[in-house]
């Protein structure tokens, strides 16, 4: 008796999946005002430790950005410097708050959620007149090109 063997191959072919997104980012301020109360004049420093909390998506690198248009305001329309404030991204130094300038808060690549947060530092002083003080911070977040 003969024994007769075939082999039977193996064939293979692939099938490719293809797509594709486009950098996406997104911003959503956390906590969109911020209330250091009543201050007592010539205090010194008044902390407000995670004052702004912001929270970034992205899928790109990013860099976030403040802006202060303005100087602050009190509801009599009296202006004082932005000098009297100072941010840091909480453990880090802080820095003057500075105005009609963009100012990189933080950088990073893709991340899903992520919470910058923000300290804030007022100088109280004696030549700071009575009154309800306001003071609007524009954040802009960027992805990369």
């Amino acid at each position: 008796m003969i024994l007769l063997l075939f082999l039977i191959g193996v064939e293979q072919d692939k099938a490719i999946v293809e797509f594709q997104t486009s950098p996406t980012i997104s911003l959503n301020i956390l906590t969109p005002e911020v209330r250091f109360g009543m201050i007592e004049p010539g205090a010194g420093y008044i902390e407000k430790l995670g004052a702004i909390r912001v929270k970034i998506n992205a899928n790109t690198d990013w860099t976030l950005y403040y802006k202060c248009p303005e100087d602050i305001k009190n509801e009599e329309g009296n202006f004082l410097s932005v000098s009297y404030i100072e941010w840091r991204i909480s453990g880090k130094d802080y820095k003057p708050l500075l105005k009609d300038e963009s100012t990189v808060i933080y950088q990073d690549g893709p991340v899903d959620g992520k919470i910058v947060v923000i300290d804030l530092r007022l100088k109280s002083s004696w030549d700071i007149p009575a009154g309800l003080y306001s003071l609007p911070l524009v954040f802009t977040l960027t992805g990369a090109q």
